[in-house]
């Protein structure tokens, strides 16, 4: 792991543990455990931003593709499911877009 990601990673765990629920705190704790290679840390933080903030639907996305990765495919289709809905009750055309464009290459 590079130094710097060692130290974001810190960091953010930190402001994490120190009781932050902001949903960028909770993202970026995600997104760097995904960099450094905890995919398995990485789904269980996207889990708490999920409950804490299910419309933050960037997420939705991220944690599919690190099911993926993982090689849990039927979990990766769950994540789309809940990011589609939450893209649609949103309306974050964007968004919808790139989940209904991964769910497709995973039927």
């Amino acid at each position: 792991m590079a130094v710097g990601n060692a130290k974001r990673l810190a960091y953010l765990v930190k402001l994490v543990e120190a009781g932050s629920t902001e949903p960028m705190a909770l993202y970026g704790l995600a997104m760097e455990q995904r960099v450094c290679g905890q995919n398995e840390a990485a789904v269980a933080t996207f889990a708490k931003l999920r409950a804490a903030h299910p419309s933050y639907v960037a997420m939705y996305l991220m944690c599919a593709q690190t099911y993926e990765a993982l090689g849990d495919r039927d979990q990766a289709r769950t994540w789309l499911a809940f990011g589609i809905t939450e893209a649609k009750r949103t309306s974050d055309g964007h968004a919808l877009g790139e989940l209904e464009s991964m769910l497709s290459t995973l039927q």
